[in-house]
């Protein structure tokens, strides 16, 4: 959107922004315009969005003559229309039309005598240059102050919500990852899962409800985002049965201690650390997907079962990697049942 309304602004040569200008701005400013309840949705929300990117746009300044006086960024004292009213503009023989270039003669301002009481803000600011020979041109005020070439990757970064840096974001967004495990993965580190915890409260907020609920993999305790990884009884045994093979006895079954160790490990490329990361998706996936099968379908699978699919999918991952030759390599992926030479790298 932000693209579009620099494209309107800078008279960007398409049928689109001719179309614009013609019958719907007819030569007033994009940043003037009323908002029509009749118009269509795309127009609505273009000037909608005007109070979030205005601050963004502003206009460089070369013979004046595209540059709307009043409702253009050109100087940090604008919009002066904040100032001058329609009324006043009028009075004085100048128009909400009117351009940078209709008030300055030799790079002096000329404003009327009667508004130096009146809006005395208008002798103070600083003098413009005027070159006949350079057209305006319309830039993006970056955070420092620059003003630089528009780009979408400018105003996104200018207007998207920012939140303090994570820890994990290595952990979770790797190429190496398999994408629906990867994206369950930041679900369980944001703890947004729909456990049975937060679903409770939500209830009781609602409606007051107290209804009893059970982890529906043990049958014994509340199901929680920590119980669920790995404190409950199944997760222990499908966590337990599958960490040896990844070399990760010394992680305990808390997730504190397996987002620590994700953590730590996040951005090394060696095989274990690729299996483990690769294992605490995968587990972490598989046991939500078994959660919500006994759930919604009752269909419970014992947690051999859980470990078998676990193992081949993890398996059939490992083929599509390239490995050096090193005997730590053949003995962690001979334990994963890969002994094919196409794995590793010529010499």
């Amino acid at each position: 959107m932000s693209f579009h309304i620099h494209s309107i602004v800078s008279g960007r040569k398409s049928l689109w922004v001719e179309w614009i200008r013609s019958y719907r701005l007819k030569e007033r400013s994009f940043w003037d315009i009323p908002d029509p309840r009749n118009a269509c949705w795309s127009w609505r929300k273009l000037l909608q969005i005007r109070p979030l990117v205005r601050k963004f746009f502003w206009s460089k300044i070369g013979n004046g003559q595209n540059t709307s006086l009043w409702y253009d960024m050109w100087c940090e004292d604008c919009p002066l229309s904040r100032y001058v009213s329609p009324r006043h503009i009028s009075r004085e023989g100048l128009s909400i039309y009117s351009r940078v270039a209709d008030v300055v003669v030799d790079n002096n301002w000329q404003w009327p005598e009667a508004w130096r009481d009146l809006f005395p803000i208008l002798f103070q600011l600083n003098p413009v240059q005027i070159h006949s020979n350079k057209t305006d041109t319309i830039a993006w005020k970056d955070s420092d102050g620059k003003l630089v070439p528009f780009s979408t990757k400018l105003a996104w970064d200018a207007i998207r919500r920012r939140e303090q840096k994570v820890l994990w974001d290595k952990a979770v967004w790797t190429s190496c990852w398999i994408p629906r495990h990867a994206f369950h993965l930041w679900l369980v580190f944001r703890e947004k899962l729909w456990t049975q915890d937060r679903i409770r409260n939500v209830q009781i907020i609602s409606n007051g409800s107290m209804n009893m609920m059970c982890c529906m993999l043990c049958f014994n305790n509340l199901e929680s985002h920590s119980h669920l990884y790995f404190e409950c009884e199944y997760s222990a045994k499908v966590w337990n049965s599958l960490k040896v093979r990844a070399e990760l006895d010394d992680v305990s079954g808390r997730w504190e201690d397996v987002a620590e160790w994700m953590n730590v490990n996040a951005k090394l490329k060696s095989v274990k650390a690729v299996i483990g990361k690769l294992l605490v998706a995968a587990i972490t996936y598989f046991l939500w997907q078994e959660r919500n099968s006994r759930l919604h379908n009752n269909q419970p699978r014992p947690p051999e079962k859980l470990v078998e699919i676990i193992s081949e999918t993890i398996r059939l991952k490992l083929h599509s990697f390239k490995y050096k030759r090193t005997d730590s390599a053949c003995q962690i992926l001979r334990e994963w049942k890969i002994t094919s030479m196409e794995v590793f790298l010529a010499s």
